[in-house]
């Protein structure tokens, strides 16, 4: 019988296929915000060049957003991630909207660049399932886990019994399992968008849209080169923490409702940043069974620090805890034979 199990997953999950983690996007931010004879990024300069012609912008040029964007570049490698340079200075609108688009346009060329990426209009083009394996990706072992087992009916259970909570702003995740349900099940595109459907998938501080088979109205193929006006809409998707914390518009309650119905949890490369936390927190301490963390680059100092956090989230003494300096890797490697999901 499955068991409902969360799996809360931070940029060094995403790191291990080529993603940027915290600091690295942070370099990459601040270089495409760079004017465009300096080596920035021409879409996105098109881009917020074509904002303040649009109807709810009257009187503005590009011009009122470039104290926005010197303000970014000049203190960023101050901060430890954009979401909270962007927290810190939330009474800011352009600083907001600049900082959007930078996170929508890295996030989207890096997934190009990822070892998930795969040229998905070519006939016989398809993921490569070896280079993930052989790069040493957590993401093959997770799916040798998820299929332990498991038939291609009882699987489906199995996907309604967990929840991703990503913080991350690519699809990665949703990427990869799309792909390797397809192949591993034989199904067609139909029949593995419902597979998918069965899981419950939540971004806090939103993506870089859906990806295609999902049928949404903001379907961006995985590493999509887009047009300045997409990247504007695309940039609406990603949430500040203000936005990611308003109960009246975000996904806070249904998360905090799944955290408070788990029975496992692991926290994949997560930083455990104190507002992340905050978020994810239920109004009742959570009593789940088991909790697992990957730790790798913590120090011993700050693994009591996530010990703490943690007998504030969970009900105390009445859970089994299990912290691993390693990475996803090394942890999934670690536990191929006992983890159940």
């Amino acid at each position: 019988m499955s068991i409902n199990t969360v799996f809360i997953i931070g940029a060094g999950a995403s790191k291990e296929v080529g993603l940027p983690i915290g600091k690295e996007l942070l370099v990459e931010i601040s270089q495409l915000l760079s004017y465009v004879n300096e080596g920035g990024d021409r879409l996105l300069w098109d881009a917020l060049q074509m904002h303040p012609r649009r109807p709810d912008n009257p009187g503005e040029d590009i011009n009122a957003y470039v104290p926005a964007i010197k303000s970014i570049r000049r203190a960023i490698h101050l901060e430890s991630s954009i979401d909270n340079f962007i927290y810190t200075h939330r009474e800011n609108e352009k600083i907001a909207l600049c900082g959007k688009l930078a996170i929508a346009r890295a996030i989207l060329r890096a997934e190009a660049k990822s070892y998930l990426w795969f040229e998905y209009h070519e006939e016989k083009s398809e993921m490569n399932f070896e280079k993930l394996v052989k790069k040493k990706t957590w993401y093959p072992l997770f799916f040798e886990a998820l299929n332990k087992n498991c038939n291609k009916v009882e699987i489906i259970e199995r996907l309604k019994s967990i929840t991703f909570i990503i913080f991350n702003y690519d699809r990665c995740i949703e990427h990869f399992l799309f792909h390797s349900l397809k192949k591993y099940y034989e199904l067609s595109d139909t029949e593995t968008a419902k597979l998918m459907e069965c899981i419950n998938i939540y971004h806090p501080f939103g993506a870089v849209g859906t990806l295609p088979w999902a049928n949404q109205s903001d379907a961006t193929e995985y590493g999509e080169i887009l047009e300045p006006e997409k990247l504007l809409e695309l940039a609406k998707n990603i949430k500040t923490v203000t936005e990611a914390t308003d109960m009246s518009v975000s996904e806070t309650s249904e998360i905090r409702e799944c955290m408070r119905r788990a029975e496992c949890i692991y926290f994949l490369g997560f930083a455990f940043h104190e507002l992340n936390m905050a978020l994810i927190k239920p109004e009742t301490p959570i009593q789940l069974k088991k909790c697992f963390a990957t730790t790798k680059g913590f120090s011993k100092d700050d693994e009591n620090f996530i010990r703490a956090q943690f007998d504030n989230l969970f009900r105390p003494r009445q859970y089994s805890e299990f912290y691993l300096e390693k990475s996803c890797y090394e942890f999934f490697d670690h536990f191929k034979k006992s983890l159940v999901f």
